[in-house]
């Protein structure tokens, strides 16, 4: 079998058709990165997984939007997505937002689990 790694063009096109390996995929890609950023934002970290897990209901939503630039350019217009949606919620809940450290640990734990960074491969019979 042979193994091929997906573009982010091909990643988004696959997500856009309801590719549930390719959304699971992207998914666990972001994960760790934006759940660091929602705990900057947020008070405790269940409060950051649900900013994570809004955020990932509007990426999906909103992915025919997307226009790919250049490489990152899908990671930066999830993280915008997550942004709002912490601010959005903070609001929501009549709080003020300001940049927290916390959680950062059990990040860096995940990542050395390896638990970021996937790669999905495709096999080609």
């Amino acid at each position: 079998m042979k193994e091929m790694i997906l573009s982010e063009e091909e990643l988004v096109k696959r997500c856009i058709d309801n590719d549930r390996h390719a959304q699971g995929f992207l998914f666990n890609q972001h994960y760790c990165d934006l759940y660091l950023i929602a705990m900057r934002y947020m008070s405790d970290h269940h409060d950051a997984e649900d900013v994570v897990i809004g955020s990932f209901t509007r990426v999906y939503k909103y992915l025919k939007t997307f226009t790919y630039t250049s490489p990152g350019s899908l990671g930066r217009w999830i993280r915008t997505i997550l942004i709002n949606e912490a601010i959005r919620n903070l609001k929501k809940a009549g709080k003020s937002y300001s940049m927290k450290t916390s959680g950062i640990s059990m990040c860096n734990k995940m990542k050395q689990m390896g638990w970021s960074n996937y790669r999905l491969p495709i096999f080609l019979e």
